[in-house]
């Protein structure tokens, strides 16, 4: 009986099992299968390895974008561009200063990569969220390039799986940020008036831009840039409106009960998530000491949306993580602005526009 019971355990852990049958015994295979695990590819630790490469970015057509930020004649064209990403389109507005469409090709010039945060997609158009602090940009000498994200614009649907679906704007950030890096745009055919006879640009200096949500994007995209080599050890001075700098989960359950069935479907998918997968490796505030980038961090005392004391406590993580480095991290509080940095919006763009100045 003994005997018997150790030859169980031993044929078990090779991949067998004894079975019995009236006079006879004899081994049947057993086969184990491991449990698929696809978003594994999304822990920051894979992303991070992945051989990044850039893509084609394609003009569109040109949009008429009047932005209520500046007043005109504005000094730049708004295009609406697409490029793919795992076999999947993505639109997004791309603002060109008139001074570069008629260039010499050796041009170099400036490029901010700018993440809008939530927006409904009732009310959404290619644009919202960045198109404002873009014009400003644009104005004064910078190509500025915001993505719609999957779901949005004219881009492809996102993934039905609640986290896939979350999970699928870190490649698209991180392929546009490298396709940034050596440009190539062409011109759709459809559109016959493109009048950008010179590109692709050659980029000097690329920047990060990001508001809210945006702003977590933008610190998950430097993170596993700045531990990339596909990136070449490159630094991306980077801008924060307001950002959502807590802890993935946490940094998504807090807005649950903005939705229409206050976040149900999102636990739900969640709790399943985290039966198969630890959380940790999905998270930013796990990976600070990636960050080789300066960062300047705006945030309003009276935002309803983005606790002040999470900007503040963030950046004296930042500091403390670094501090042997000496990193440059800078945070504005404004008292009395609301998540949109009003009343001061002005101010704050300003501010933004002499730091991403301070590295041309």
């Amino acid at each position: 009986m003994a005997v018997t019971f150790l030859l169980g355990i031993l044929l078990g852990a090779t991949g067998f099992y004894l079975a019995k049958l009236p006079g006879k015994s004899f081994l049947v295979p057993q086969t184990i299968k491991e449990k698929a695990r696809p978003l594994d590819k999304y822990t920051y630790e894979n992303l991070s390895k992945r051989n990044w490469q850039p893509t084609e970015l394609k003009i569109e057509s040109e949009l008429d974008s009047k932005p209520t930020s500046l007043k005109p004649p504005y000094n730049f064209k708004s295009y609406l561009f697409s490029f793919v990403v795992d076999n999947k389109k993505i639109t997004g507005q791309i603002n060109v200063p008139d001074n570069l469409i008629t260039r010499s090709p050796d041009t170099q010039v400036s490029t901010i990569l700018m993440f809008r945060g939530y927006a409904p997609k009732e009310s959404y158009s290619t644009g919202t969220g960045t198109k404002n602090a873009a014009a400003v940009f644009s104005q004064n000498g910078f190509i500025t390039v915001a993505p719609d994200f999957l779901g949005y614009g004219d881009s492809d649907p996102r993934d039905e799986d609640e986290m896939a679906g979350r999970f699928e704007s870190y490649p698209i950030a991180l392929t546009l940020l490298r396709s940034l890096m050596d440009p190539k745009f062409v011109c759709a055919p459809t559109y016959e008036s493109c009048s950008v006879d010179n590109w692709p640009l050659s980029v000097e200096n690329l920047f990060l831009w990001g508001h809210s949500n945006g702003g977590h994007l933008a610190l998950s995209t430097l993170e596993i840039a700045n531990h990339s080599p596909s990136f070449a050890d490159k630094a991306f001075p980077t801008v924060l409106w307001a950002p959502v700098t807590k802890p993935f989960p946490y940094s998504t359950l807090v807005y649950t009960d903005e939705a229409d069935d206050l976040g149900k479907m999102q636990r739900k998918s969640l709790a399943k998530f985290e039966e198969d997968y630890d959380v940790n490796l999905y998270s930013i505030h796990n990976y600070t000491d990636w960050i080789k980038s300066p960062i300047q961090l705006n945030q309003g005392t009276a935002d309803e949306e983005v606790p002040y004391w999470w900007s503040k406590e963030f950046v004296k993580t930042l500091k403390e993580k670094h501090e042997d480095k000496k990193a440059d991290f800078t945070i504005f509080l404004y008292p009395g602005m609301s998540h949109n940095m009003q009343p001061g919006w002005n101010t704050a763009v300003a501010r933004n526009l002499a730091f991403f100045n301070s590295f041309r």
